[in-house]
């Protein structure tokens, strides 16, 4: 047989074994189309709430543990929400009887506040991605009372890391009203930037614990300081059916949102003094 001549019928023919290969690729191709596609997991958060002592009409410390969970990794948050009941004034005792300005948390530190401007502490977990992995930490949290911001009440939260991210920021959060039977410490989260090659650090847990027993207030008395321990939240005389409800509301960079929900058990009614 003689070759076809260019630009006659043999043009663009494919011999048989290219042609049975590429039949092949569009079969595997449509298939691929086919195939479910992955989608990273939609975050989620979980929430713990302790309250210790817990004696209705008395005071106590209030433990808050949020857990978020983006496998394989979190984005950034923008907003956190701590929803505490209504009943539950968390400046309802002595905590936070002065006040510390964001600017100075910022220079000196939870050092160059006053004393009776703190209010609780905990710790902050935080992930940043690399192209090589994920590097996380633990840093230290400190809460300030902060000054009044547009007639609500501020709490500012103080966090220091170490290595391998080396950082000390303070983040100003407010105290709101919600939807009932709530109220929240609403926090607008900046942008934390890690190093230039990384995204910007993402909140992975948060333990906030108001507890008076480890703070030390001072006042004069007979003309001299004396240092105490303020009185903590105030837990109402009754508690609501079903426990105090708690809550947790989280907004990521890019719109997604997550959301948890407990409740306290009731606790036992204070015993009467004598």
């Amino acid at each position: 047989m003689k070759p076809g001549k260019p630009g006659g019928p043999d043009r663009g023919r494919v011999s048989h074994p290219a042609r049975r290969v590429a039949r092949g690729l569009l079969v595997a191709l449509s298939l691929c189309a086919c195939l479910p596609v992955a989608v990273q997991a939609a975050p989620s958060v979980s929430l713990h709430v302790a309250l210790t002592p817990g004696r209705l009409g008395r005071a106590t410390a209030v433990d808050i543990d949020i857990q978020i969970a983006t496998p394989p990794s979190p984005p950034p948050l923008s907003t956190l929400a701590i929803l505490y009941p209504s009943e539950l004034g968390f400046t309802s005792g002595e905590l936070g009887l002065e006040s510390c300005s964001q600017s100075r948390l910022e220079a000196h530190g939870p050092a160059g506040c006053p004393e009776d401007s703190r209010m609780g502490d905990g710790s902050a977990r935080v992930q940043a991605p690399f192209t090589s992995g994920t590097i996380g930490e633990t840093g230290q949290l400190q809460v300030i009372r902060g000054p009044e911001l547009e007639g609500h009440t501020q709490l500012l939260f103080y966090t220091e890391a170490h290595r391998p991210l080396n950082a000390q920021l303070a983040f100003s959060s407010v105290l709101l009203a919600a939807s009932a039977p709530f109220e929240q410490i609403h926090l607008a989260v900046p942008p934390i930037p890690s190093l230039p090659e990384a995204s910007d650090i993402a909140l992975v847990s948060l333990h906030l614990t108001l507890d008076p027993s480890g703070l030390r207030y001072y006042e004069r008395r007979h003309g001299r300081r004396v240092a105490y321990h303020p009185t903590g939240v105030i837990l109402p005389h009754r508690c609501p059916r079903g426990g105090f409800p708690f809550g947790v509301q989280v907004g990521f960079v890019g719109g997604a949102r997550a959301s948890g929900r407990t409740d306290v058990r009731c606790p036992a009614p204070a015993a009467r003094r004598s």
